[in-house]
């Protein structure tokens, strides 16, 4: 949030509409870029946990996120970070979408 609002561009309403639509769809892009990891999490699913959630079982084939090798494998494991990330951006498109609809208002 505090990025989107630093780089957010002076202009017209068009402009600011557009700069929000296109942060969205960079959250669109990671949702498609993951949407096998996406299913099994919002499924609820829990019989790969084992793979994706203990530590020192990193598959270097299950993942292609470049954070993997900056990682410790001491404390991470190979989806914890994109966990986190899915739920930033949960909470992200939620705090973008109003902003959207400020700059195109519903006529009755």
């Amino acid at each position: 949030m505090y990025n989107i609002e630093m780089m957010r561009p002076n202009g017209q309403d068009c402009v600011l509409k557009n700069y929000f639509i296109n942060e969205l769809n960079q959250l669109e892009n990671f949702y498609n870029k993951n949407i096998d990891f996406y299913k099994y999490y919002r499924s609820g699913s829990t019989h790969l946990d084992k793979y994706f959630f203990l530590r020192g079982k990193q598959d270097i084939q299950m993942t292609m996120e470049t954070f993997y090798f900056e990682r410790d494998p001491n404390f991470s494991t190979i989806c914890d970070f994109k966990v986190a990330k899915i739920v930033a951006n949960e909470m992200l498109r939620i705090y973008l979408n109003p902003k959207i609809r400020n700059y195109h208002p519903i006529h009755d």
